[in-house]
């Protein structure tokens, strides 16, 4: 669940807007070269670089996003989520880190998708 195709909504020096042509999701690349409003991008997102955030003190950065987790499965000592976030993602964590910080089932959470996280290539103009 973790491809979405998107078209570019911005080109700007450090990065661009992408926004999902399936729904209303938007994200955030970093910029590349020949950037044109339009392209159409193909759009990776790596569910171990994904992270859980707490609502308070976390700072307004790119690619925050409110998501329902919607299953919980542990798996070759990884947990692995889906999350709602206007489009169904997977996020995984490390048995320790669902330990040390549950996520439960059926919550929305806070979501940050570094530009690490992210992996695009150019489908068409």
């Amino acid at each position: 669940p973790n491809t979405f195709i998107c078209r570019v909504l911005s080109c700007k020096t450090q990065e661009v807007v992408c926004g999902v042509t399936t729904n209303d999701v938007k994200f955030t690349l970093p910029a590349y070269n020949g950037c044109a409003v339009g392209d159409v991008l193909e759009v990776k997102l790596d569910p171990n670089k994904i992270r859980f955030l707490p609502e308070s003190g976390t700072k307004p950065v790119a690619n925050l996003f409110h998501g329902e987790v919607l299953s919980i499965a542990r798996q070759n000592g990884k947990v692995r989520y889906l999350v709602d976030m206007g489009g169904k993602i997977s996020v995984t964590s490390s048995y320790g880190e669902y330990q040390d910080a549950p996520v439960p089932l059926g919550q929305t959470r806070l979501i940050h998708l570094p530009f690490e996280a992210i992996s695009f290539t150019k489908i068409s103009e």
